[in-house]
């Protein structure tokens, strides 16, 4: 529809010159030209808005994170066992009483 309706126009404004009404097809021309300005300047203004988003959902995970999406994930101390709670012991050997 953005580009049928701008085209019709034209089409009109071709016929309304072809037919001899020169001031009805200067009309038409400016109708088609508004019509092609409004659909640029609602589609920037809704990639702005989803630039926006994109920003909002960056703030959003930084919060809940403490990191920005595009940065590394820190370095993990290796897997961790999910049923253990505190930190992982250094070798894993335990310490017998003597």
């Amino acid at each position: 529809m953005r580009r049928i309706l701008p085209a019709a126009f034209l089409v009109a404004a071709v016929v309304a010159l072809v037919v001899g009404v020169g001031e009805l097809a200067i009309l038409f021309a400016l109708v088609a030209a508004f019509t092609v300005l409004a659909d640029l300047w609602i589609r920037i203004a809704m990639s702005s808005q989803r630039d926006r988003d994109v920003e909002e959902d960056a703030r959003e995970r930084y919060a809940r994170e403490g990191r920005w999406p595009d940065e590394p994930a820190p370095p993990s101390d290796g897997p961790r066992d999910p049923h253990r709670r505190g930190r992982p012991t250094g070798s894993g050997r335990r310490r017998t009483r003597r």
